[in-house]
């Protein structure tokens, strides 16, 4: 069987991994936190923050930004994004008038789709089946753009930050 056996396809990262970009130099943090949150509204995400913790140590600010976001794409699938960005040395610093953040940088995105989030299709023998063959027969192209959509709201995520960074 096929990715139609699987409750929840991970379009970045997985089970247990994410997307990484790790950077150390020049970053603009609120544009990117800003940036990031604007895309997520706009995408018609419900955004939830998870963490958001500071510090200030002898070698810089540390700071972790974590959301979990959620969005109903239909009666049958829902997407789950997870944003994850941490600082470490972070101080600011003025460049051509410009205030940036120099230290460590560091962005974690994972994607999901799950499918059969209302359980309309019962985890009997039967109804893994029928869940089978609706996916495979009947919504295969609706899933498969759906993947599509979810890979190119990550991809919006990703351009942001690397625009941000020097």
């Amino acid at each position: 069987m096929g990715k139609e056996s699987n409750g929840t396809l991970n379009i970045y990262g997985s089970d247990t991994g994410y997307y990484l970009i790790k950077h150390s130099g020049l970053y603009n943090l609120p544009k990117i936190l800003k940036e990031c949150k604007t895309i997520l509204d706009d995408l018609g995400y419900f955004i939830q923050d998870k963490d958001h913790s500071e510090s200030v140590k002898p070698s810089g600010k540390e700071l972790t930004t974590e959301w979990k976001c959620e969005k109903k794409v239909s009666e049958y699938v829902k997407f789950k994004t997870e944003v994850k960005l941490i600082t470490v040395r972070q101080v600011d610093v003025k460049i051509k008038n410009k205030k940036l953040q120099k230290g460590d940088f560091e962005f974690r995105l994972s994607s999901s789709m799950t499918k059969n989030y209302e359980k309309s299709f019962k985890g009997t023998l039967p109804g893994k089946i029928q869940r089978h063959l609706y996916e495979k027969f009947i919504i295969a192209e609706r899933l498969d753009d759906y993947e599509d959509k979810l890979d190119e709201e990550g991809q919006e995520l990703i351009k942001v930050v690397k625009e941000n960074l020097y």
